[in-house]
């Protein structure tokens, strides 16, 4: 069975502290956000642990997001789980 989803997001990062705001589609409710603890992903909502067990580690994912957006405001990162069956794409606008 496949599953497929779409939010908005807003992605704050650097190398010591990151977090991501997950919205509903509309962008207008909060559903669920992550944030590190030291190399680590803390979530505020279990009902979207599988969002963050995806994700790379917070250093790892500044990285990404610097080598991959760099200077261009709008980019688009994929993410596949390790059994590439599971896979995050963000469409980023940096406006």
């Amino acid at each position: 069975m496949d599953y497929s989803s779409i939010f908005k997001v807003r992605i704050k990062s650097s190398i010591k502290k990151s977090s991501i705001k997950v919205y509903d589609t509309l962008g207008i409710n909060l559903l669920y956000e992550i944030y590190t603890e030291g190399d680590s992903w803390k979530s505020s909502n279990q009902e979207y642990l599988q969002f963050h067990v995806e994700l790379p580690p917070p250093s790892d994912f500044y990285y990404l997001l610097s080598n991959e957006c760099n200077s261009n405001f709008n980019c688009n990162i994929q993410i596949a789980g390790e059994n590439k069956k599971k896979r995050i794409n963000l469409l980023l606008d940096g406006t």
